[in-house]
């Protein structure tokens, strides 16, 4: 089982939107509105290294220390890719720090230090038959600057594009669209509609951007390598280790070999700090059975209170429930399977409304009901699993584990099957806390600390990035120390440890 949450607490909006500023005037008198040149001097060209060649695209550097905005189709499935700036000057890409595929968004690093950056603009102020500027490297060639109107601003799959008729070409796709006094206001997203006219081209508003620096300015790099950004079938982007002209597969997970019934029994119990007091306590149950045509069921089963303690007093503090959350999984166990997931979650706060979230996934057909009340149903791989079930096909993988894979998993928000990079790094010893003659696993369960193998396991979506150790044989639950309490073995129940 996966770590349940994260809690990330961005602290470092400030910093990072005030480092985003105009290059500094060298000059006295000198015009407030700066030159093409001077706007050229942020832009770079992005090469990146493909499984099967390799592709170019561009960006704009938005932060001093080398942090470049660009789309998410530049950079999904890369593993590496160099950044060229104006000066001519090459660097490595260090890896992604944020990346939006629904918004075709992207944040990737370099080591830079005092880089030139663009200045961000409002992309809500700007209005239809406004000039605009584009500078990126199409086809290859660096600081190639065009220019156009806004033509239109559209809404489509529930986000905003600027239509420009300004000319884009491959290579351009990323790069940044300019006002006339300087400030970004979108990123080209070259070839994102082929079934338009020619020289009707979109970009993505800078404001989609500046809304993910709250949320980077605290993230390490992940190497785009190890990442898994991956955009909504039909962009034209290949799925994770696929070969040219394929996309996401029809069928997916097939190639873990998972043996589900080897978690029958077993139970992990987890107390997990956060900051700023939050605290949760997990209890997660995997059982065998069937369903009323007597078809194999896997049953998960979570328990998952979060808490928060707070100082009452100098002296004196106090813990509050914050929310319960009951969550019940149900996979058969057929050659079509069907995946049921329901949520209870119920708030103790006024403000966080309580609810239901339901999911049923049959075959390829997929609807889900959000916990606000909203609706999705569509189709997604057969095969897909829900982030719960993430730990539990880790854990039913066979015991010699491969060095990377990927398992797909459903997302509500987007109503897509996403890939999760897992990695299997080095097995070592470790000791942890089994209950005692096969008890359920509790706050008060006695446990026996018993040392066993263990391997490191480093799962990464998009940008975002976990680190835990695993039994190193099956099934590979997870045993993170760091909030572990109690783990019950399948088949425990009958023996003592």
């Amino acid at each position: 089982m996966s770590k349940l949450l994260r809690f990330t607490l961005s602290l470092g909006l400030s910093a990072l939107v005030s480092a985003v500023h105009p290059n500094p005037s060298n000059g006295q008198g000198k015009s407030a509105t700066p030159s093409v040149a001077e706007m050229s001097r942020s832009v770079v060209k992005i090469q990146v290294d493909l499984l099967d060649g390799s592709a170019s695209g561009s960006g704009v550097i938005i932060d001093p220390s080398g942090v470049i905005a660009t789309a998410a189709h530049v950079i999904a499935g890369s593993r590496g890719a160099q950044v060229r700036l104006s000066t001519g000057e090459t660097m490595k890409v260090e890896g992604v720090i944020e990346v939006d595929t629904d918004h075709d968004i992207a944040l990737i690093r370099v080591a830079g230090f005092e880089l030139p950056t663009a200045k961000l603009g409002n992309a809500d102020s700007i209005q239809v038959g406004q000039r605009l500027f584009a500078i990126g490297a199409p086809i290859g060639l660096e600081t190639t600057v065009t220019d156009g109107l806004l033509s239109a601003i559209r809404m489509e799959g529930g986000r905003k594009l600027l239509q420009i008729s300004i000319p884009v070409s491959h290579g351009s796709s990323g790069g940044p669209v300019f006002t006339e006094d300087g400030k970004v206001v979108g990123l080209v997203v070259s070839g994102f509609r082929a079934d338009v006219a020619e020289n009707v081209n979109f970009a993505v508003p800078i404001n989609y951007v500046r809304g993910k620096l709250a949320l980077a300015a605290q993230k390490t790099p992940i190497p785009l390598a190890q990442a898994a950004v991956v955009m909504p079938t039909g962009n034209g982007v290949r799925a994770p280790g696929a070969a040219a002209g394929q996309n996401e597969p029809e069928v997916v997970n097939a190639q873990l070999a998972l043996d589900w019934k080897v978690l029958k029994g077993a139970q992990v119990y987890q107390e997990i700090e956060g900051e700023r007091g939050l605290r949760q306590t997990a209890l997660a149950q995997y059982d065998l059975t069937t369903d009323p045509a007597g078809v194999p069921l896997l049953v998960r089963h979570l328990n998952l209170r979060t808490r928060v303690r707070y100082k009452v007093a100098p002296l004196r503090s106090t813990t509050t429930d914050v929310a319960d959350d009951v969550i019940n999984t149900e996979l058969t166990l057929a050659p079509s399977p069907r995946l049921h997931e329901r949520v209870q979650h119920t708030s103790y706060v006024a403000a966080n409304p309580s609810g239901i979230t339901d999911l049923l996934i049959d075959g390829r057909q997929f609807s889900w009901t959000g916990l606000g009340g909203e609706n999705k149903d569509g189709v997604i791989p057969q095969g897909t699993l829900t982030p719960q079930l993430l730990g539990g096909a880790i854990a039913a993988m066979p015991d010699s584990l491969p060095a990377v894979f990927f398992v797909y998993v459903f997302d509500g928000t987007t109503g897509r099957s996403e890939p999760t990079r897992v990695e299997v790094g080095q097995r070592k010893r470790l000791s942890i806390p089994v209950s005692r003659l096969g008890d359920p696993c509790g706050p008060d369960t006695e446990t026996r600390d018993t040392t066993v193998d263990v391997v490191q396991i480093t799962t990464a979506s998009g940008a975002n990035r976990l680190q835990y150790p695993v039994l190193a044989s099956r099934p590979h639950l997870s045993v993170n120390p760091d909030n572990l309490k109690c783990i019950r073995l399948p088949g425990s129940g009958t023996q003592s440890h």
